[in-house]
């Protein structure tokens, strides 16, 4: 091994290498590296401008240790980090090594007091590198204990009631999943949070949430706030025996807390033996926060954002907000913001012309601030779906995020849905199968994948996931929407009478009311879906009702001057519920009439 042996230090740009210390410095202030990646600048530093092939480093650095590429790239990634606003001073020279392209200087180096990192950009604390070691003991137990395939579940991490702690906690447990899921989906499946959601505080045993959930192994966290620290707890178990194999708890001072998903990824992939490639490291480091404050604001936001009402996802905006004003570059709080906004309108009746360019302002952000995020390129997809209605650019850039996160169901379901109401129906279905493998219990997906069999024709199907979506949760409305238009597809219009009636009850908006005057009229009750009519257009009046929706009753009634009067409506505040028009069976009666395609060509829906 090449051992630093200079005394003194080295000056490049503002920065000095004290070799005598083993510290880098930078105006003054330290800026930490481990050990390992300490040396590897050195030896950049002393050998620069000078062409320094891998093997060269390898040997100069880890000597006779096998070790591999991952290695070398974490360092990489660490020093391109600390050298952040120069000039790119390390440089990839493509097949051949490694250049370091400053001019360097030798000389003594000034006493320097001890100071932190800078606080823009904090840096892995001792309590981070515990965190590795614990969540590498998990994941060499997996590694070393299971074959090949591994469905590892993680379930809501525990935490004490404050509301603080709550929404910490929630969207800890998002981003968590979120970064274990990109290591190698090929042999890691990692379930959505989504999935383990029902089980929080359950009493359920191991066995049993491990075959509920598809699952080999469960890792069950734990938070406590501290007064100036965050204490973790995890215990990994093995659902066929329940065997607890591994425990471990750690502090985390809560600056160093942005860095959590990005050394667990790597820790794990390192154990288990998976290979990340260098731009899927580089992408993990891009993911995390630059700013505690902005991480803080961001976990707040998932977790808001996950309740879909709408006072929650008012405050998710007002949080993702925040997160970006502290941290302009942070592409998971745009496309959080950019979510959002998306969804605003599809579960709240929330005009969509107030929404559209903010929501594709803040997609276009988070795709410059980090282009192989897969969240970045669905939440362009998503937009570009319900929005801006140009389906081909929505399949494109949820295909992107498919393939830069396979494990990251949300793209799978989003992309199954463009699919659908494009018409490929098969297609459709197999990416929400695939997205249900990866979350199981969600209600929402269940609701998603019925209305793809229902736009498929196979009523039966929907039905019977409409159902489901409803086992999980009692009190999901849009489960009885999807319900009440399976059964009355399927000619049982007392039984979607009663689900519509129930959607009414627990929604807060008009789907379920709508579907009640859809099937009254097509239960030949004309006067009382006109009741239901007018009641519709009389809430119209006084806030933004979907005018797609009240052409739904008109449908029910047979009333084709009504139906084409209120798609017109629709169409001029750009309703998102017209994506629906090339493939509702509510539909087909009018699909004949020319007004009908012609609609259809003007929203952009119909392949010429």
């Amino acid at each position: 091994m090449d051992e630093i042996s200079h005394s003194g230090g080295y000056r490049f740009g503002d920065f000095t290498l004290d070799l005598d210390r083993a510290a880098l410095s930078r105006g003054g202030n330290e800026v930490r590296l481990r050990p390992r990646t300490f040396e590897v600048l050195a030896y950049f530093v002393r050998h620069a401008g000078r062409l320094i092939p891998k093997q060269e480093l390898f040997e100069a650095v880890w000597g006779d240790v096998a070790v591999t590429d991952d290695s070398l790239v974490q360092c990489l990634v660490e020093i391109r980090r600390a050298l952040e606003g120069s000039p790119e001073i390390v440089k990839t020279i493509r097949g051949r090594g490694y250049l370091f392209d400053a001019a360097v200087t030798r000389g003594s180096v000034p006493a320097s007091p001890a100071a932190p990192a800078s606080p823009a950009r904090p840096w892995r604390l001792p309590a981070a590198l515990l965190l590795v070691a614990v969540l590498a003991g998990a994941a060499w137990w997996v590694s070393n204990r299971a074959p090949q395939g591994v469905t590892l579940a993680v379930l809501p991490i525990r935490h004490a009631g404050t509301v603080e702690a709550v929404e910490r906690a929630e969207g800890l447990h998002e981003e968590v999943v979120a970064a274990l899921g990109q290591i190698d989906p090929a042999r890691l499946r990692v379930l959505s949070p989504r999935s383990t959601l029902a089980y929080r505080g359950t009493g359920k045993s191991a066995a049993e949430l491990g075959a509920e959930l598809g699952a080999d192994y469960l890792i069950d966290g734990a938070m406590h706030d501290e007064e100036h620290a965050l204490r973790l707890t995890f215990t990994l178990v093995r659902t066929r025996d329940q065997m607890q194999v591994w425990t471990g708890a750690f502090d985390h001072d809560r600056a160093s807390l942005p860095q959590l998903q990005t050394e667990l990824a790597r820790a794990v992939a390192q154990q288990i033996r998976m290979t990340l490639s260098p731009e899927r490291d580089e992408a993990l480091v891009r993911r995390q926060a630059r700013n505690p404050e902005a991480y803080k604001h961001y976990l707040r936001g998932r977790a808001l954002w996950a309740r879909s009402n709408r006072a929650a996802l008012a405050a998710a905006i007002d949080a993702f907000s925040q997160a970006t004003a502290l941290d302009p570059d942070y592409a998971l709080a745009h496309a959080g913001l950019a979510d959002t906004y998306s969804v605003l309108p599809i579960t709240s009746d929330v005009p969509p012309l107030e929404v559209a360019a903010l929501a594709r302002a803040s997609a276009n952000a988070a795709v410059r601030a980090d282009p192989l995020l897969a969240e970045a390129h669905a939440a362009l997809g998503w937009q570009e779906f319900w929005l801006g209605w140009n389906w081909p650019a929505a399949e494109a850039s949820l295909r992107r995020a498919t393939e830069l996160d396979p494990n990251y169901a949300d793209a799978h379901r989003w992309l199954g849905h463009v699919l659908s109401n494009s018409g490929r129906h098969s297609e459709a279905l197999a990416e929400m199968a695939r997205a249900r493998e990866l979350d199981p219990s969600s209600p929402l997906l269940r609701v998603l994948s019925a209305q793809a069999a229902y736009q498929a024709r196979d009523f039966g199907a929907a039905e019977r996931h409409a159902r489901q979506a409803i086992v999980i949760d009692r009190n999901f409305w849009a489960g009885y929407v999807g319900l009440a238009q399976a059964m009355a597809a399927r000619g049982d219009l007392e039984g979607a009478l009663a689900a519509a009636d129930e959607a009414h009850r627990l929604s807060g908006n008009v789907k379920g009311l709508v579907r009640r005057g859809y099937v009254l009229g097509r239960m030949g009750r004309h006067a009382e879906a006109r009741d239901v009519l007018r009641e519709v257009e009389r809430l119209a009046r006084v806030s933004y009702v979907p005018p797609s929706e009240i052409s739904l009753v008109h449908a029910g009634l047979g009333d084709a001057a009504g139906v084409f009067e209120t798609l017109e409506r629709a169409y001029a505040v750009r309703d998102v519920n017209l994506v629906f028009l090339p493939v509702d069976p509510k539909m087909d009666p009018f699909r004949d009439d020319p007004r009908f395609r012609a609609l259809l060509e003007r929203c952009g829906f119909v392949r010429k």
